[in-house]
């Protein structure tokens, strides 16, 4: 359920409303954790212009488990749960609430079940719950629960692989392996296990070995193709896993699966390659339409085939592909929004801007929306449309530079210049944003400060790395002990 949509002062496209606008005030507070009881204030105000913010009464909750307030919290959660008798969330923020309470067991068993219901919020919480209570054994217990990571979604694979759920029998594998070597599936099982331990070395060499071993066996070629696409992503140079994607193609002619992930790993290939872009992104439409006379329905085909024709200056083309992968894939809403404005076609672009804004807002669709209006003669649509931005992310500089340029465009200087010393008054946390600050203060010719933030983004950087390092190392020698036999 979505914050609802009203319309902005032009009286014709969509925009948030005043008490959206409130909400989301609060909300940037909660998100900074800086005056609580200010931020309280504002989402009751919002509440009480518009009772269905759902949104509203959602941050409302994690605020008062943030603060501590556990009576007001557990009004809160019974008022939803009575308001949304059907909204499984409300066991997402109860679990919270345990788990802020010390009530480990209770909050386990509530987040566990919620998995069931709305994976990725409920792992969200569960995520909080790791990095906010660092120094607590529960917390990271239930994080690295293997029945907790089991769940997670898994994109479609072929026919001929089986993917597994349950706890890795290590003991198992060895004795087969130490009975018969040359076991393939049980190289793979192991070479599975350790990929999903970050041990990629060795995972690679028993992949490799799996190949050796059977080198027309699809599985082999299919697993070693996701494991050097992901390592690709993770920036490893030199991925293989289009030749790899390719056999197992070859191997299996009925599935499409492999063909579709071997078309989508061409066409990134052609983003790394400026040169012959056109060249490799003809060649992955090629691939992805046989993938398609293969499984006419299948989403992600069509949403790849949109990003290979938009790139290359089709947006028509692009468009047909996005229609018909927008009812399985949210993702390619933006992508098919952006097609729209490209096309110059605001009535449809606008109409798609209101779908989006029923997701978690995007600034850069509602800017992109805002110079599509504006060029079209509504500076004031343009303008409440990058307020907004302003509104939900205070602490990026680019959201305050955007509308002190459209200010400035529709003659108010003063207010403009407010909005740029508002931009400069940013203080954002976090790497991404902290780059933001570093471009935008270089943009405006202020050299020094734009070094110091770049200098705090790679401090920032180096930091996330060094905890991430850390956190791996961690759990490979839990695994280790867990998995040691008796």
């Amino acid at each position: 359920m979505a914050p609802n949509i009203k319309e902005t002062p032009s009286g014709k496209w969509p925009g948030y409303s005043q008490p959206e606008r409130i909400m989301y005030l609060g909300r940037a507070l909660v998100l900074s954790k800086k005056r609580p009881k200010t931020a309280e204030k504002l989402l009751l105000q919002s509440l009480e212009m518009n009772p269905d913010l759902l949104f509203a009464r959602q941050t409302l909750i994690l605020l008062c488990c943030q603060a501590k307030w556990f009576d007001k919290a557990e009004t809160l959660i019974e008022a939803y749960r009575q308001r949304y008798p059907d909204d499984p969330n409300a066991d997402i923020y109860q679990g919270w609430l345990f788990f802020v309470q010390k009530q480990y067991d209770q909050a386990v068993t509530l987040l566990r079940d919620s998995l069931r219901h709305d994976w990725g919020k409920a792992m969200a919480a569960l995520s909080d719950i790791h990095w906010q209570s660092k120094s607590n054994p529960r917390a990271r217990q239930i994080w690295e629960d293997p029945d907790i990571r089991s769940r997670m979604p898994r994109s479609p694979t072929p026919d001929y692989i089986t993917e597994t759920t349950g706890e890795y029998q290590e003991a198992a594998i060895e004795e087969r392996l130490k009975s018969n070597p040359d076991d393939v599936d049980a190289l793979l099982e192991k070479a599975e296990h350790n990929f999903g331990m970050n041990k990629w070395t060795m995972a690679e060499a028993l992949y490799l070995r799996a190949i050796e071993l059977a080198p027309e066996n699809p599985k082999a070629h299919y697993l070693y193709a996701r494991f050097d696409q992901n390592l690709s992503r993770l920036g490893r140079p030199g991925s293989n896993a289009f030749e790899h994607y390719m056999i197992a193609a070859r191997l299996c002619p009925a599935d499409p699966i492999a063909l579709q992930n071997a078309g989508q790993e061409k066409m990134m290939l052609a983003f790394g390659d400026y040169e012959n872009r056109p060249r490799l992104l003809a060649d992955a439409i090629q691939i992805l339409q046989n993938a398609l006379e293969l499984n006419p329905d299948y989403p992600p085909t069509h949403r790849d085939l949109g990003v290979c024709f938009s790139h290359l200056g089709l947006p028509e083309e692009a468009l047909a592909h996005y229609d018909r992968a927008i009812k399985e894939i949210p993702s390619a809403g933006f992508l098919r929004f952006s097609v729209l404005c490209t096309l110059r076609r605001t009535e449809d672009a606008m109409a798609a801007l209101v779908e989006e804004l029923k997701g978690y807002p995007r600034d850069q669709e509602r800017r992109m929306c805002a110079e599509l209006v504006e060029s079209s003669g509504d500076a004031q649509t343009a303008l409440a449309l990058l307020e907004d931005n302003c509104i939900i992310d205070p602490t990026d500089p680019y959201n305050h530079k955007h509308y002190a340029e459209c200010l400035e465009r529709t003659g108010r200087q003063r207010e403009a210049s407010a909005a740029i010393r508002r931009a400069f008054a940013c203080r954002p946390k976090g790497a991404p944003l902290q780059g933001a600050m570093a471009r935008f203060l270089k943009e405006m010719g202020h050299r020094e400060l734009a070094r110091e933030w770049a200098k705090k983004a790679k401090a920032s950087n180096v930091l996330a790395r060094r905890i991430r390092a850390k956190r791996d190392q961690a759990w490979n020698k839990r695994q280790q002990r867990r998995t040691q036999p008796a």
